[in-house]
């Protein structure tokens, strides 16, 4: 015989297991999003060191998360999303891009692989500071430096670096560091959405170019 209480207790743990699991608390995201910050953010600093650019510490940590989800998709250990084979091949997974303002579609595309996050970001700092990303390494601000990196083709999404600042400031406030944070400045923010009008690709890096080349670019 089944004690009543007993029973009570059954039933409530049959209950249960019929209920669908429910998403972790605030709480719970809140710390995978910090750990995976801390994790980042001295591998970020290491390349900045290196290269003499503070502003990929900031870039670095900013744009590592949001490829990623804050650390939850790293296929191949890649954290910064770039196309091609790496040091320890590639893997093919499935994308979003956004060629023309408002329209996103979903391709398949091999991004490179690496053998852990140390590599993935040193090949990072490489990538964005040679070929048509290097004006950045003249660039004062992560700001300033986020836009020409995404005009330049880094990205396709129209809202990519409002997307890094908002990352920035959240991965500062998780890890108690401000100075892991940047904002734009209301001349960056127009420039933003100016060239968030045009197609990725050769336009919005033509009207990068041009603006670079009269000085009008607002560092």
């Amino acid at each position: 015989m089944i004690l009543p209480i007993a029973a009570a207790a059954l039933a409530a743990l049959a209950l249960a297991r019929r209920q669908p699991r429910q998403a972790p608390p605030q709480g719970a995201a809140a710390a995978r999003r910090r750990a995976a910050a801390l994790a980042l953010a001295p591998q970020a600093a290491a390349a900045a060191r290196q290269l003499g650019l503070p502003w990929l510490a900031q870039l670095g940590l900013a744009q590592g998360l949001l490829e990623t989800g804050w650390g939850r998709a790293v296929p191949g250990n890649n954290w910064f999303g770039i196309k091609g084979v790496g040091p320890a091949g590639s893997v093919e997974v499935p994308t979003r891009e956004e060629f023309t303002p408002g329209q996103v579609s979903r391709i398949r595309a091999r991004f490179r692989a690496y053998p852990n996050a140390a590599a993935s970001v040193a090949d990072w700092a490489q990538f964005v500071t040679r070929g048509r990303y290097a004006p950045a390494t003249k660039m004062r601000s992560p700001a300033a430096a986020a836009l020409w990196i995404w005009a330049m083709g880094y990205a396709t999404a129209g809202r990519y670096v409002p997307a890094l600042a908002a990352t920035a400031r959240s991965a500062a406030a998780l890890v108690g560091d401000p100075q892991l944070g940047f904002t734009l400045s209301p001349a960056q923010a127009i420039l933003a959405r100016n060239l968030q009008q045009l197609k990725a690709g050769k336009p919005r890096r033509a009207a990068a170019v041009a603006l670079l080349a009269r000085n009008q670019w607002p560092n």
